[in-house]
């Protein structure tokens, strides 16, 4: 039995979503939590590896079951009394044995958020970048630097760490840039990212807004004010 599972979390106290050695993930906690109610250990596959301290709105994962019960309609109640309340289940749902949760996916949705007023934000702390510095960015300019990076690209100028088998080349489908309030929110749209492509995307917008040449991103953008919002699937 193969199930798909929506996902929501807060990134702020783990290492990301991939399982690692020694510490508390997001894809380990879910695993965990499986191998109580399933009585064996059970991989849970993810639609994408957000790094530490990134949130998702719409994760989406994928694991097989050896046995029919719980049945996957209520593994989504069961699951969220299990874990802690910075990850919910959103939706379970048996799929077809095809389904893949990170290759059957057409495209992903990330929101960046940055908080430009001068005061911190108790309750959006967590999910913003507060720098009250850039309140004064032009938006065309940001948009302008940003129009060049639609289509079919090579992004490895802004990956961190990319393996020697892994191409670099990501469609680009849309990139929004807008303020809301005393926000400025930007909306990433690809088939998939590079690892930290998206945070070092958005330092080199800021620093294009606030009128500076930048050939090369020279920091990544705090990893809180990211969220994966949505994966698409044909």
């Amino acid at each position: 039995m193969r199930v798909r599972l929506d996902i929501s979390y807060v990134g702020t106290r783990y290492a990301g979503w991939q399982k690692q050695p020694g510490r508390s993930t997001v894809q380990r906690i879910l695993e965990d939590a499986l191998g109580v109610i399933y009585a064996q250990p059970v991989i849970v596959t993810g639609a994408g590896r957000t790094d530490a301290g990134v949130h998702a709105a719409g994760q989406v994962a994928h694991f097989d079951a050896s046995k029919d019960r719980p049945p996957a309609r209520d593994l989504a109640r069961i699951l969220n009394k299990i874990l802690p309340p910075d990850v919910a289940i959103l939706r379970a749902a048996g799929v077809p044995g095809a389904f893949h949760a990170r290759k059957s996916a057409v495209r992903r949705t990330y929101l960046y958020r940055i908080l430009t007023r001068d005061n911190p934000d108790t309750f959006r702390a967590p999910y913003v970048w507060h720098a009250p510095w850039v309140r004064n960015l032009s938006i065309d300019k940001m948009r302008r630097a940003a129009h060049g990076w639609l289509g079919e690209k090579d992004f490895s100028m802004f990956a961190i760490r990319v393996s020697s088998v892994e191409s670099t080349q990501r469609r680009m489908e849309k990139i929004e840039i807008r303020r809301v309030r005393d926000e400025i929110r930007m909306t990433f749209v690809a088939d998939s990212f590079l690892h930290r492509m998206i945070r070092r995307m958005v330092a080199v917008l800021v620093d294009a807004g606030a009128g500076k040449s930048v050939s090369q991103p020279a920091y990544a953008a705090p990893a809180g004010g990211l969220c994966l919002q949505k994966v698409a699937y044909r």
